[in-house]
């Protein structure tokens, strides 16, 4: 289909039909756009290459969510921030801002890690 409509294009394009000048060159340039549209049509019709949903579906690193993390006055374990990088990661979360929050919060785990320590 594609081809045949190329080619009848083609033929009412370079025909020697020897009319007017200036009237010839209006049918040109209208044959000439009719062409271009024709032959685009394809990339339209089966899903040519959208960058507006390519980025989308594969969004690069730097638009990937960051969380806040929140450790509430040392009450968190080695074991329980291991569980939650797992889950970030395997989520799709790109990174944290991570703060303690002690405000007078109550005392829930066996030993509390102290923020920003090697502990």
């Amino acid at each position: 289909m594609f081809l045949r409509r190329s080619v009848v294009l083609a033929e009412m394009f370079y025909s020697e039909d020897k009319t007017d000048m200036a009237s010839r060159t209006g049918e040109n340039m209208v044959l000439q756009m009719r062409l271009c549209l024709l032959l685009a049509t394809p990339l339209w019709s089966q899903g040519g290459y959208d960058p507006l949903r390519s980025g989308f579906e594969n969004p690069p690193a730097s638009a990937h969510p960051r969380v806040w993390w929140h450790w509430m006055n040392g009450n968190i374990t080695k074991e329980g921030i291991k569980l939650d990088l797992d889950w970030m990661h395997r989520v799709g979360i790109a990174g944290f801002q991570n703060f303690d929050a002690a405000l007078a919060t109550p005392h829930v785990v066996g030993h509390r890690l102290a923020n920003m320590t090697p502990e």
